[in-house]
């Protein structure tokens, strides 16, 4: 019998090996076997078949069935970004690196465009990879932007988003890289004392004489968006100085009428009539 090998989707030397020759059954049996070397690459695509032809045989009688026979060459690579490592959480100020690559070569340039909500800023904010490139890792910078707001810490997003016309890596969906910021602001509070004359006092109904404070917040700082801990620690830390603090009408406020002084949770910090 001869045996050829023809190729089919799948491509003669870069999916696989052509085979050729003459296959000999010996006396008494009922079959024998031959090899097809496949080819291996690192490219995502679809299953690929060779089609095996047994193009005559003898005895001259012999019949041959199921020629041609399919050989599926199943694919074993799958398209897609590695992003690693996992970034360590970043205190305001600080920066951190991560490498990307990708998963599989493309038969095409893929570029990847970076963008990052506003609590970072990432460098660059474009990769490219090649067919000859796509294994080498890339570095991105991160900084983790510094301000003056007091703020609970947050998750910070990078975003990858792929443009390419290799058909696999086109339909990519975006991929993201997270990292954990922490702040880095304190509350500052202060306290400042005004004595009244008895004629101003007596022109906003206060008691003859009596000091006013007035609790204010330097810099950005807004209360309301301070933690939980912080928070009970400046009204513990108030009401050490100042004596007890009491709910007023509003529910979210602190305040001492008679020492004349109202810690709104909001942000309007006042002296009180």
């Amino acid at each position: 019998m001869l045996l050829a090998a023809l190729e089919t989707s799948a491509a003669q030397d870069a999916d696989f090996i052509a085979v050729s020759g003459r296959l000999s059954l010996p006396a008494g049996s009922t079959g024998t076997s031959f090899a097809v070397r496949v080819v291996g690459d690192m490219i995502d695509e679809a299953d690929q078949t060779v089609l095996l032809t047994l193009t005559t045989s003898t005895p001259a009688d012999a019949q041959v069935i199921n020629s041609p026979a399919i050989l599926t060459i199943q694919d074993n690579d799958e398209a897609g970004l590695n992003l690693s490592p996992d970034a360590a959480p970043l205190i305001e100020g600080e920066t951190a690196t991560y490498q990307v690559s990708l998963n599989s070569e493309p038969i095409a340039p893929v570029i990847i465009t970076l963008s990052a909500d506003s609590q970072i800023m990432v460098v660059p904010s474009t990769l490219v990879f090649t067919p000859s490139t796509w294994a080498v890792s890339q570095t991105v910078l991160i900084t983790a932007l510094d301000d003056n707001v007091v703020e609970l810490p947050v998750v910070s997003t990078v975003a990858h988003t792929l443009t390419s016309d290799d058909p696999v890596y086109k339909a990519w969906p975006s991929d993201t890289f997270q990292v954990s910021i922490r702040d880095n602001d304190v509350a500052v509070l202060s306290i400042d004392d005004v004595i009244l004359p008895e004629a101003t006092a007596a022109a906003t109904g206060s008691s003859p004489g009596r000091s006013r404070s007035r609790i204010r917040c330097r810099g950005r700082s807004i209360i309301r968006r301070m933690m939980i801990a912080r928070w009970r620690a400046a009204i513990t830390s108030l009401s050490s100085a100042h004596g007890p603090l009491h709910r007023c009408n509003n529910a979210d406020d602190y305040c001492d009428r008679d020492r004349g002084y109202v810690l709104g949770e909001r942000g309007d910090v006042g002296a009180t009539s």
